[in-house]
């Protein structure tokens, strides 16, 4: 359903069949949102498109996408030429939080000639909405929607570092290197195998802790253990100021502290009942295996402690998530790859 909240626009645009210019009056904030609840009562849950004119010239536009989604309209676009969506982001982020979904009149060409402009509407995304390309190369829209399996998506997490996402795999890009990862089924079933110390009644509690430390993007180590190696490995690591130690904390029924919990440097200590010990741990010991140059830090420091600490008649399980996605399970006599789909 189109919904006209404007004639007013900021454009001449010689082919359009709105007369331009802003010296109309628009109807006010009630009269709109009488007109909505009577869309809503005739057809159900429409698709509300709000056009004008500019309607990005209203300023209680977000206002009245707000009133839409919350009376009942399925979903809510607007037909725009984009020029306050770029130069305000306010204004972007008010309708983005109003629940909107973004249509441009004017599709903008990605080129690199056209470099300005694409950087100024990529500064509406984040996380929670993206920029909508076409096949053709423009930018269309923006949208909250996850993506078709059909098409791929980009997101950019800092200068120089990228992932692109597509059916089948991902490609990342970060420390100069291009890495490429394959997307299968969740394989944790396979992480009782690596430990007979690991009661299977608690797999699934803790198939879900590790699930939601996967979600750090920056990476994280969790080291899994008996509750008493677990304690002893704390209580010695916090004394020498290597760890901060918590009152023992069972992360089976809160599993969205992870988040918290994960987000500083250094490794979570947890027993196999998914109750944790410690948080931010500097993984010590002496050098007793051999590293990795193609692996980061993390994944070094844990495989030696994992085995410095076997020597010393203590099994643990590791698990390094690293900044790229990948996931691995780490013994003393084994590392197994986690394809993990969090």
């Amino acid at each position: 359903v189109l919904l006209e909240v404007t004639e007013r626009c900021n454009l001449r645009c010689r082919y359009c069949f709105a007369d331009g210019g802003d010296s109309s009056v628009d109807c006010g904030p009630e009269q709109m949102k009488e007109a909505i609840r009577e869309i809503v009562r005739q057809c159900g849950e429409p698709l509300l498109q709000f056009s004008g004119g500019e309607p990005t010239l209203r300023d209680d536009l977000p206002e009245l996408v707000r009133f839409a989604k919350e009376t009942g309209c399925g979903y809510t676009q607007v037909n725009t030429n984009g020029i306050r969506l770029a130069e305000d982001s306010g204004y972007a982020e008010a309708l983005r939080e109003a629940g909107l979904d973004i249509v441009f009149s004017q599709p903008v060409p990605f080129l690199v000639e056209n470099l300005r402009q694409v950087r100024k509407i990529l500064e509406m995304s984040d996380k929670y909405i993206a920029l909508v390309v076409n096949k053709a190369g423009r930018i269309y829209g923006l949208t909250s929607e996850p993506p078709l399996l059909s098409e791929c998506v980009i997101r950019l997490w800092g200068h120089l570092t990228w992932t692109i996402t597509f059916e089948g795999g991902k490609i990342s890009y970060y420390d100069a290197r291009y890495h490429l990862h394959t997307e299968r089924d969740n394989d944790l079933g396979t992480l009782h195998k690596l430990t007979s110390k690991m009661n299977p009644l608690n797999m699934e509690k803790l198939e879900a802790v590790i699930l939601q430390a996967v979600r750090q993007r920056h990476g994280t180590i969790l080291i899994l253990g008996r509750a008493q190696d677990i304690q002893s490995e704390a209580e010695r690591l916090c004394a020498a100021k290597n760890a901060i130690g918590i009152q023992r904390t069972n992360l089976s029924d809160k599993v969205g502290l992870l988040t918290y919990l994960t987000s500083i440097d250094g490794a979570m200590f947890m027993d196999y009942d998914c109750t944790c010990a410690c948080i931010g741990a500097i993984l010590d010991g002496d050098a007793v295996t051999t590293g990795s140059t193609a692996r980061g830090a993390r994944y070094n420091s844990t495989v030696n402690y994992i085995t410095r600490r076997a020597q010393l008649g203590q099994e643990f399980v590791g698990i390094v998530v690293s900044e790229d996605g990948t996931v691995d399970a780490v013994t003393d006599s084994r590392i197994i790859r986690l394809n993990l789909n969090p």
